[in-house]
């Protein structure tokens, strides 16, 4: 440390601001607001990625320190690539635009604030800059010019302000760099391709057939052992990007196949480009024209897919002698149906309306063909997905009947390897025998992602978190562009109590799919656990009527006795029962119930919880065998102040789901029969379950999650509870 105890440093400094700032506010404050709040995520976890920090972000500028020039303008441009992306979706008035300048000099290092001429110079640059752009000076560019090959326009000297010497500055033109690549997984010995979305340049009402041959030829080229094929989802994601050769080369991704399909009449064309990332140059193109039959569209996809390994010198035997190499069905009409599921199935985000389409999609596809085994096996795994939303709605029923079909048809099939281990995963929870099917279809198609991502879903129920994080961290090697791998990786990190990794997936999660409400809402449950509930409030949530985004709203403004707005929040929910997916179900009266108690109104909290009892009745005498329905009528029972009732059925809930059968959410009826407890008055009893839990290495709870709950409120006063939150804090 220096005498006078100041240290100082050389540093690459990254200055920002948005342009327009105080227009935006003016015209929609709420709305600004909010979108820099997201903003700033976004930007705070690619400044993280490429080894900076960040200084100071107040209002609307933002300060980063990096360690070298090429880290600095690489995050720069990505940063203004992103914005651009997202920018697109927003009318032009709503836009948030920075101006970014970089400079290379000598700061002063005061805690963690940086300031000297540096910082100084950085500041007027980004002044200099234009709405989306990066300005640079002379020092930056000579460091960077011959590492990532940008073409900067040299606007040659600049005096700026209390700054004694001109500045040269240059102006970046590129949209985004040729990057080094950065494969952030773990070193790949294989090359890594993704098959892009082909276009589709007939009529809208054709983009499913686009879609599912794009599929169909990601699905041939997975069966190479030599070959890393990235996955359908995050190709459509790549696709969407306004900076994809950027994206994909730090992804790891060596090659890239484009295309585009017209079916026109009875002949379809099909034209294919093999793109290297590391120059964007055109290795191979394909034309395919074609009477328009399901012999002729497999035969494309197979010379596509043998080209392709011949172009990157890989053997084409596992293509040649692929069991699945004969036909799936002769059937036209079929094969169109099996492509609209795939389609639907295959949609960003898990949505169910999306697979309840696929299904529909699919079981068209086996009534035209019933020995169409492909459509039988995709049939099975999209009822075992659905299973995730609903599991009393007899999807098990159906996914069983259609998985028993698909292997009677062809066992050998990957897809059938699939849809038995999902049924057996969700379905059955018969986890060590879907391990060996999700194994059996992995090693077929080691390029798989699903089999890799359900070993890792599976590891979560089975409460093996760290093994679940591992295979959920290969998955993503296949599927870097998949927000569901990043947020079940961040579960199984938040049941292990490692918070701010969470923080980092959910991040990553929304990053790479801003439209993916359920990033945000499951981060922000997240910083409930970690800072308490007033840390959770902080944190942004989209305007979207996704059932978790609307229940974490819902959830904050019980716990923080907004009871107005809550009430506003159950008006958007489904009529009978809102679903907290795959943790709870929340009768619709059970929460007016905590409203109304909230604001002292007995007696229409008496009448909710009544219908809330009846509801759930109801439901239980079709299905007595239903724990999340088991824990709610405790819950509701506790409100009545039946304490016999409340008790029994909060034990039935966890004895029909404990955490030894489904670690992920068996627990969380453990939890609720640690509230029933509290709220009867088994005080004694409801502590040792809290204490129990919070002793254990993996679970979702935490002091400053309990201490920022109603449900507890009860217990505050126990000596015992006090103990137990000074213990654990």
């Amino acid at each position: 440390m220096p005498m006078d105890g100041v240290e100082r440093r050389l540093s690459a400094i990254l200055s920002a601001d948005v342009v327009g700032y105080s227009r935006l506010m003016a015209e929609d404050e709420d709305g600004t607001v909010r979108r820099l709040a997201a903003y700033r995520d976004q930007i705070g976890l690619m400044v993280e990625q490429h080894g900076g920090r960040i200084v100071d972000f107040t209002g609307d500028n933002f300060l980063a320190e990096f360690p070298s020039a090429v880290n600095a303008t690489r995050c720069a441009v990505e940063i203004q690539g992103v914005l651009k992306a997202r920018n697109l979706s927003l009318a032009k008035d709503h836009r948030m635009e920075f101006r970014i300048g970089i400079h290379v000099g000598e700061v002063r290092a005061e805690g963690e604030r940086i300031f000297g001429e540096g910082v100084n110079i950085a500041s007027r640059l980004e002044g200099l800059a234009e709405p989306g752009s990066v300005c640079i000076s002379g020092t930056v560019h000579e460091q960077v010019e011959s590492k990532l090959g940008l073409r900067c326009d040299d606007l040659g000297e600049q005096s700026v302000k209390n700054i004694p010497k001109p500045v040269r500055v240059f102006r970046i033109l590129d949209e985004a760099p040729s990057v080094t690549r950065v494969t952030g997984t773990g070193a790949k010995d294989r090359p890594m391709i993704v098959v892009l979305p082909f276009e589709n340049l007939g009529p809208a009402a054709q983009a499913y057939f686009a879609a599912g041959m794009t599929e169909a030829v990601t699905s041939r080229l997975a069966r190479l052992p030599d070959l890393g094929v990235i996955s359908h989802t995050s190709a459509v994601k790549y696709a969407k990007s306004a900076a994809s050769i950027r994206e994909m080369a730090e992804d790891g991704v060596d090659w890239a196949l484009d295309g585009t399909v017209l079916w026109a009449g009875e002949r379809v064309r099909i034209t294919q480009k093999l793109i290297r990332i590391a120059d964007d140059t055109h290795q191979w193109v394909g034309h395919y024209e074609k009477k328009i039959n399901v012999e002729n569209l497999f035969a494309i996809q197979s010379e596509i897919a043998e080209q392709v390994s011949l172009q990157l010198g890989l053997s084409i035997l596992e293509l040649a002698s692929s069991a699945e190499d004969d036909l799936p069905t002769t059937s036209m009409e079929a094969y169109q149906a099996y492509l609209r599921g795939v389609d639907a199935e295959e949609r960003p985000g898990d949505q169910r309306e999306d697979l309840l389409l696929a299904v529909a999609m699919f079981r068209k596809a086996v009534e035209l063909d019933p020995s169409f085994a492909l459509a039988w096996a995709r049939l099975g795994h999209t009822y075992g997905w659905l299973l995730l939303h609903d599991p009393s709605a007899g999807h098990i029923g159906n996914a069983s009947l259609a998985v028993k079909k698909a292997v009677e048809l062809d066992p050998g099939l990957p897809e059938v390897q699939v849809a038995e281990a999902t049924l057996l995963n969700y379905g059955h929870r018969e986890y060590e025998k879907a391990y060996r099917k999700y194994r059996i279809a992995f090693e077929g198609r080691p390029s798989d992602g699903r089999a890799l991502g359900g070993m890792g879903f599976m590891r979560v129920r089975q409460g093996r978190f760290e093994e679940a994080l591992e295979l959920l961290g290969q998955a993503t090697q296949v599927a870097p562009r998949s927000s569901e791998l990043f947020v079940w990786q961040a579960k199984a990190a938040m049941y292990l109590r490692q918070y701010e990794e969470a923080d980092r997936l959910y991040r990553r999660a929304v990053v790479v799919a801003p439209d993916y409400s359920a990033g945000y809402a499951y981060r922000v449950m997240n910083m409930f656990l970690w800072k308490g509930v007033d840390a959770a409030d902080s944190l942004p949530l989209p305007d979207s009527s996704n059932l978790e985004v609307v229940w974490q709203r819902l959830d904050l403004a019980l716990n923080l006795g907004r009871y107005e707005v809550a009430l506003r929040l159950i008006e958007l929910l489904p009529p009978e029962f809102v679903v907290v997916p795959r943790l709870h179900f929340r009768p619709k009266g059970l929460l007016q119930a905590w409203v109304y108690e909230g604001i002292g109104r007995e007696e229409p909290a008496r009448e909710a919880y009544e219908a809330a009892r009846r509801s759930l009745e109801a439901h239980l005498e079709e299905d007595p065998e239903d724990p999340l329905r088991e824990s709610a009528l405790a819950l509701v029972h506790a409100g009545l102040g039946n304490k016999k009732d409340s008790i029994l059925h909060a034990e039935k809930g966890l004895e029909l789901l404990p955490p030894s059968i489904d670690a992920y959410e068996g627990v969380w009826r453990q939890i609720d029969v640690a509230i029933v407890y509290g709220q009867v008055g088994k005080t004694e009893a409801a502590l040792d379950i809290l204490e129990e839990l919070l002793a254990a290495s993996a679970a979702p709870l935490s002091v400053a999650w309990i201490e920022g709950r109603n449900e507890y409120a009860s217990l505050r006063d126990h000596p015992r509870y006090q103990l137990l939150m000074e213990q654990y804090r």
